[in-house]
């Protein structure tokens, strides 16, 4: 209730709803990161960096926005959900291209690719409505999608000269 960038009516609606979520399927047992902009608390339960990173993302874009709470409520909506994780995952992948490593990129490519996938497959989902077979489906192609995009990677960094001993054999 002490969150004062988030409307009252917001606040308190669909706040409580998420909140009573929370106290119900608490993420420290179910084990979900997860950014509740209604109260404006981060939760952190994963090992992964980038999953953690994702959920600050989507802090940092409900800030960033002139009516945060729409914005946040506006999550709830299957294809405008889609601007929130799009968002995240670009400023979390941005930020890992910048300053991780070479393990920590990939992991984060490994992670949040399925993760945007599944995402876009829910979406699908809410009008296709076919008992989660397109949200496993997208989460297969988010998988393969980060594989493809770290194999690359990681073939593009060595230099030539081994490229063609590996080709070879050697």
């Amino acid at each position: 209730r002490d969150n004062k960038r988030i409307a009252p009516g917001w606040r308190y609606t669909l706040g409580g709803l998420q909140t009573l979520e929370y106290t119900i399927f608490p993420g420290r047992l179910f084990g979900s990161d997860h950014y509740n902009p209604f109260t404006n608390t981060l939760n952190v339960y994963s090992d992964v960096p980038a999953v953690g990173l994702v959920e600050a993302g989507y802090a940092k874009d409900i800030h960033t926005r002139s009516f945060p709470g729409t914005s946040a409520a506006s999550q709830w909506l299957p294809v405008i959900t889609l601007v929130h994780e799009t968002v995240a995952t670009r400023d979390v992948l941005d930020y890992m291209a910048a300053n991780g490593n070479v393990h920590d990129r990939n992991e984060a490519v490994h992670v949040l690719y399925p993760r945007f996938g599944a995402t876009v497959g829910r979406a699908v989902e809410s009008f296709v409505p076919i008992g989660g077979v397109i949200e496993i489906g997208g989460l297969l192609a988010g998988h393969t999608a980060g594989r493809i995009k770290t194999w690359r990677q990681t073939d593009a960094a060595v230099p030539p000269a081994l490229t063609t001993e590996r080709a070879a054999g050697g």
